[in-house]
């Protein structure tokens, strides 16, 4: 049985895919000053804290699908030599709940995270929802032209995609005046999406970066399905 590149590596881009998400979240943290980690205390902290309460406090579960045929790696459509790959099924659990359990420490309000992935092995996304304000987001570097850079394109794009910001990362850029795929796939993708005081904070491997915001939108809309019950 053949693999591609993303599940022949599967366990080290889980792995390596929490890790940088919580990296992530502690540099957010501190450039967005969200209150319980930057600024906590009293004045404009405890009023930034008192307005995502009421979103924290009706966090929805994760759902096992997402758009995309992503399915979470600890539910039973994903096939078990894709979860031994990864580690095992207690060693999924104990990545999902340690993240969650890690991130929630790290705010102080509940948490939601979850990793999907295609039942091929082609694709891998992670997401977190949080507390969150909009505001700057640059995770992998400022987002310098690729005219400035000499080149047709950067390897590292930051783009706006519906309600939310995007760092595209592909593999190399492209020198200037060579042709640019437009059908060649990110080596990454990292979108932050906030709406009525959550983050969606979501990082898609093998998806370009419609797929990974229409994962982030879904969770979104279940959220505020569920907040209005």
């Amino acid at each position: 049985m053949s693999y591609s590149p993303v599940n022949q590596s599967l366990r080290t881009t889980v792995l390596a895919a929490v890790g940088g998400l919580l990296l992530l979240v502690v540099l957010l943290a501190f450039a967005v000053g969200l209150p319980q980690v930057a600024g906590g205390g009293e004045g404009e902290g405890e009023e930034g804290s008192e307005q995502t309460t009421g979103a924290i406090d009706q966090l929805a579960p994760l759902p096992e699908t997402l758009p995309g045929d992503l399915v979470s790696i600890l539910g039973p459509e994903m096939p078990a030599e894709l979860v031994t790959q990864s580690g095992g099924a207690e060693q999924m659990q104990a990545v999902v709940a340690s993240a969650a359990d890690n991130l929630a420490e790290l705010f102080g309000e509940p948490t939601a995270f979850g990793i999907y992935g295609k039942v091929d092995g082609s694709a891998l996304l992670t997401i977190a929802v949080g507390p969150g304000q909009a505001g700057l987001f640059v995770p992998d570097g400022a987002p310098v032209a690729a005219d400035v850079q000499q080149a047709a394109r950067s390897n590292l794009e930051v783009v706006e995609v519906g309600d939310a910001v995007c760092s595209v990362l592909y593999s190399q850029a492209v020198p200037a005046g060579q042709p640019v795929d437009p059908e060649e796939q990110p080596a990454r993708v990292h979108c932050r999406l906030t709406a009525e005081g959550l983050a969606y904070d979501v990082t898609g491997q093998g998806l370009d970066v419609e797929a990974t915001v229409a994962a982030a939108e879904a969770v979104r809309e279940l959220q505020g399905a569920s907040a209005e019950e």
